[in-house]
């Protein structure tokens, strides 16, 4: 996929929080000025086998300066990218929806005797990575392993445990053990 846009006041900044959703953002460009183009270019692949689901994401942007915006730089360049795998254990699936292009929610198995849903259990793995460097802030680099375990009560409602390991560049590290319910309707 390819993205063009202006920034308002031609100001551009690029921020996130962990992977766990959490306050502050630990990254960020801080405002970059001088910015008249952003130009991000991305692709995702799935694969789906069975109780197996493989997703992959990347994302490449850069932001372009105007003439002497700055000395000895004419653009900004950041990226990130993730890769995840699941896999049912027991008691559920994926598919794939051709014509939303996504793959759908959940589909859970329901006991032949009695035709009550069973529940699902699902381990995933996650491995993303996100490089800001090129803005000059001290916390710059995170790469995340994630290893995940969800309870799936029924097609709408699931508990989840994650944990998630970051590395930032310059040595610096966090540890974070979460627990979710998630009901959507």
């Amino acid at each position: 996929s390819f993205n063009r846009y202006t920034p308002d006041d031609s100001t551009q900044k690029v921020e996130t929080t962990n992977e766990v959703n959490t306050n502050p953002e630990y990254l960020t460009t801080g405002d970059l000025k001088g910015v008249h183009t952003v130009n991000q270019f991305g692709g995702e692949v799935g694969y789906l086998k069975g109780p197996l689901c493989l997703q992959a994401e990347w994302i490449e942007s850069f932001a372009a300066l105007y003439n002497g915006a700055l000395p000895n730089r004419d653009l900004y360049r950041f990226n990130g990218f993730h890769v995840t795998a699941s896999l049912f254990l027991k008691g559920g699936r994926r598919e794939y929806s051709s014509n939303g292009t996504r793959f759908s929610t959940i589909k859970i198995e329901r006991d032949p005797e009695t035709g009550k849903v069973k529940g699902a259990w699902e381990a995933g793995l996650r491995l993303s990575h996100i490089d800001l460097s090129e803005a000059g802030q001290f916390v710059n680099k995170a790469t995340n392993l994630t290893a995940g375990l969800n309870w799936y009560i029924n097609s709408t409602s699931r508990v989840m445990a994650n944990y998630v390991h970051t590395f930032f560049n310059e040595g610096l590290r966090t540890n974070t053990l979460q627990f979710r319910v998630q009901v959507s309707f």
